[in-house]
């Protein structure tokens, strides 16, 4: 099953643009993509999104 930006962003609790940041910086590797360059995330992604997160609180810088 796969899930939208917005899907995981409320799942997640996240920001939609933040997620999308990530993605754009290549930090969800094998990401999908649908017909429409639609960003799809499966259980992969969710898990590198859930990692990000965590490294994140935890003060991990982007750089």
């Amino acid at each position: 099953m796969f899930y939208t930006v917005q899907e995981m962003a409320t799942t997640l609790s996240m920001n939609a643009h933040t997620i999308r940041y990530y993605t754009n910086q290549d930090w969800i590797t094998h990401l999908k993509r649908d017909e429409n360059s639609y960003r799809k995330f499966d259980e992969e992604s969710i898990n590198w999104l859930i990692i990000i997160y965590y490294l994140r609180q935890y003060g991990m810088t982007i750089g």
